[in-house]
């Protein structure tokens, strides 16, 4: 409220500064109130705190309006807030497990409510001794009912995105981020669908001392309403095939909520395979099966990539459902830890939560638009933030401590604070100007394939200088020329891409090189889940391919150009060209890996013969040599044994985006 506060007045002396003359600062002033109190006639911000009888706050108890999708959770000091529209007739619904559900009717003094929740009377949490065969089967069920307890369909998500790291030395804030998504994920029967993400509203802080302490950059925690929800994502611990295998379970308890009518198994596992170091808690609902509440930790999580210097020490993992609609969608997910950087030599701690504050589950929503979508490899905590005061005004958050209050307040209205940032800024926004010219480029690997046309005669005479090359030689009709490429793109922009191919054979028997630069244009066939493209391609090519004859032995060194190739050479014959491409084909994108085929038309504009041969000069190196055919140096008989190579080609490969 105080930064709100600030910022209004900041506002309205701005304004009235560019306004000389009395009417006009009277009319202003009239104007700039209607527009204030309109804005808040439309929002309205319910906040207050949960606590249990012994006035010990409830974290992540489920707020919400009845009757309504919007809602939001306690935090961890039992703190909530929550944008609705009006507030007539209103009537806010809180509930938690192992409490009962309350129900409080929102009135006009709708700042710093205070709501008890008792304990369900019921809640016996008693212990009971389940058979190893009887709790397999009752993990079995509930992995069974994925399909009926959650959307098969796609669905939408609109939440509060935050993350913040701090310095475990100090106890100060590195960098703070929040923000609201729009996230739309296919259903639950698809699991390894990525998720679409727009960035509604986004504020970034970054502090002085995030360089010295970590500097590195992260990116996908907007994506981890996705890739965090361990039912969508089918995680292993919830699979009954590894019962005592990779996991141990056991039953804790059976607890009953909602007044005795409902119960839920709490079930505590644990890895027994020391490949993983997993343990934690699953509940699941006694009625539907449906999964309620997953922890777990990492007690040994990996480097999560060895070209970075962050090591992890710890992680812990919470995801929350919430039932709609005869479904169950995810209401909250959290994952928090300690990183260990091995460059600066320093430890952190970290946190990454969303909430969903609104769920569409029609079927048929107006899909995010491709330019908008935010992209797995993009570092969120470089987005510039929005230039919008009103933003808490619009949207529901999760309630911050005051401590992260204070901070955010002193970065964003007291330059001092700042004092001593200019070097560190100037350096990091070289890093991102740097990382956003580079994040466009991409790298490919495919294997492609193009056919010889047919030749009329089967052997061939070599003669070198005039030295037979002893007697005739066989060729074997070839059929594929299988190549490698690799592959150097840069996207125009999500529909557009300039690429540069590099193609060499991949076996000796024919010689095939060949460069191209092609101009690619996307089209979008499959908009929900992970994107389909068809593609369309088209450019130029310079290259060589060659037809192997046999190898040529001589009394005396062959000498082709002046160079020297010694007594052994291999003789390829065939043509040097450029050509004209179009190419059309299928992609495939997932998180940062593109996976594609292409089929390719090749339309010769000039050609010449050559004659090529080739000697290995040692285990890495070869020496190539080409010159023109018919050759004075070389006759080869009969000389129309070579006819090209067919104008049609196929690639099929991966590329990945920097």
């Amino acid at each position: 409220m105080e930064e709100r506060f600030f910022q209004k007045q900041q506002l309205l002396n701005g304004f009235n500064m560019a306004v000389n003359s009395k009417y006009l600062q009277n009319l202003s002033a009239w104007l700039l109130l209607f527009v204030s109190l309109n804005a808040y006639a439309q929002t309205k911000h319910i906040a207050g705190r949960i606590l249990d009888a012994k006035q010990q706050a409830i974290p992540f108890a489920s707020i919400h309006i009845e009757g309504e999708n919007n809602g939001t959770v306690t935090n961890e000091q039992g703190y909530f807030n929550l944008v609705i529209r009006n507030l007539d007739n209103r009537i806010l619904v809180v509930s938690s497990l192992g409490y009962k559900t309350n129900k409080h009717k929102i009135g006009v003094d709708n700042q710093g409510i205070v709501i008890i929740l008792e304990a369900d009377a019921t809640q016996l949490n008693e212990v009971f001794i389940f058979p190893d065969s009887s709790l397999k089967v009752l993990l079995a069920k509930a992995y069974r009912k994925i399909n009926d307890n959650y959307p098969q369909n796609s669905i939408e998500l609109i939440g509060f995105y935050r993350s913040y790291h701090k310095s475990t030395k100090d106890n100060r804030y590195l960098d703070f981020t929040e923000s609201s998504l729009r996230v739309q994920q296919s259903g639950y029967q698809n699991s390894k669908e990525d998720a679409q993400v727009e960035v509604l509203k986004v504020r970034n802080l970054r502090f002085p001392q995030r360089d010295s302490i970590d500097n590195v950059r992260y990116y996908g925690g907007a994506f981890m309403v996705n890739w965090n929800d361990p039912v969508k994502m089918r995680e292993s611990f919830l699979n009954p095939a590894y019962f005592n295998k990779r996991f141990i379970y056991q039953l804790e308890s059976i607890s009953k909520y909602n007044m005795g009518k409902d119960s839920v198994y709490v079930i505590r596992f644990k890895s027994n395979d020391t490949r993983e170091t997993k343990e934690g808690k699953i509940w699941i609902d006694k009625k539907t099966l449906a999964y309620q509440k997953i922890e777990w930790k990492d007690n040994d999580p990996k480097n999560p990539n060895p070209l970075i210097p962050i090591r992890r020490i710890t992680r812990n993992y919470l995801t929350l459902y919430q039932h709609q609609d005869a479904v169950n969608v995810v209401k909250y997910t959290s994952v928090s830890g300690k990183n260990y950087n091995g460059k600066t030599k320093q430890e952190s701690n970290y946190v990454l939560e969303f909430v969903t504050t609104a769920c569409d589950l029609i079927k048929n929503h107006k899909q995010i638009p491709l330019e908008k979508r935010l992209k797995y490899g993009e570092l969120f905590a470089e987005l510039e933030s929005t230039n919008d005061m009103h933003f808490w005004d619009e949207y529901t958050t999760i309630e911050m401590d005051s401590t992260l209050k204070m901070e955010r307040i002193r970065m964003s209205g007291n330059e001092t604070a700042k004092t001593g940032y200019s070097e560190i800024k100037s350096r990091r926004d070289l890093k991102v100007r740097i990382y956003n010219l580079t994040k466009r480029i991409t790298i490919g690997y495919a294997l492609n394939g193009a056919f010889f046309k047919s030749i009329d005669k089967e052997r061939v005479w070599l003669d070198y200088m005039d030295q037979m090359n002893g007697g005739a030689r066989a060729i074997s009709r070839p059929t594929v020329i299988s190549g490698s490429t690799i592959s150097i793109g840069y996207e125009l922009n999500p529909y557009k891409q300039l690429r540069m191919d590099f193609t060499d054979g991949l076996f000796n028997s024919n010689l095939y090189k060949v460069i191209s630069i092609k101009f690619y244009q996307y089209y979008l066939m499959k908009k929900e889940g992970n994107p389909l493209f068809i593609t369309a391609s088209t450019g130029f090519s310079i290259g060589k391919a060659g037809l192997y004859l046999g190898e040529l032995s001589s009394e005396k060194d062959i000498v082709m150009n002046g160079k020297n190739l010694g007594k052994n050479s291999k003789v390829f014959l065939g043509d040097r060209d450029i050509n004209g491409q179009i190419g059309l084909g299928l992609e495939y994108r997932k998180k940062r890996l593109s996976y594609f085929g292409e089929l390719s038309y090749t339309q010769n504009i000039h050609q010449k013969d050559i004659l090529l041969l080739k000697t290995k000069r040692n285990f890495f190196f070869t020496r190539t040599v080409a010159t023109d055919y018919p050759s004075t140096e070389i006759l080869i008989t009969p000389e129309n044994v070579y006819r090209g190579v067919s104008p049609v080609s196929m690639a099929f490969g991966i590329r990945m985006r920097l």
